[in-house]
């Protein structure tokens, strides 16, 4: 799965997406991300449960109607940030930073993505992050 860099490419889970769709804290940050993933300047990384999760976040905000869900997961596929399918090599790190940091497989599919990858993973998740910022893999989306 390794591959030549290009550009500035970093891997974002789910925490951070939401924030483009639904106002919260560290919003501005994020969307600081997405506007250079949409101007080329940054290559903006994901597995692809990444559809699913924001679908499921964005339903559990209480703040978006069905439309609305739908249609952000929509335009999610529509800025074309690089989506990661499975691989043996992902799933077999997910599990293993899955047991080593006590996080959900979901979590850890991001961090096992990065590694592979030799990238950094942004997240707004703060138990996510405390739990794993030894890795020295995570960035808080909160520090950029």
């Amino acid at each position: 799965m390794a591959r030549e860099k290009k550009l500035s490419e970093v891997v974002i889970d789910a925490s951070v997406v939401v924030k483009w769709y639904s106002e919260e804290e560290y919003s501005d940050k994020a969307n600081i991300l997405r506007e250079k993933h949409i101007a080329g300047a940054m290559l903006l990384i994901a597995p692809d449960l990444i559809l699913y999760e924001i679908a499921n976040a964005l339903r559990y905000t209480g703040k978006l109607k069905e439309k609305e869900i739908s249609d952000s997961v929509i335009d999610l596929i529509k800025l074309k940030i690089d989506l990661i399918t499975p691989a043996d090599e992902i799933i077999r790190k997910a599990v293993y930073h899955a047991l080593k940091w006590d996080v959900t497989v979901y979590d850890a599919w991001y961090i096992a993505l990065a590694e592979i990858l030799g990238l950094k993973l942004i997240t707004a998740e703060d138990k996510f992050y405390n739990k794993t910022k030894n890795s020295g893999l995570l960035i808080a989306l909160s520090t950029i």
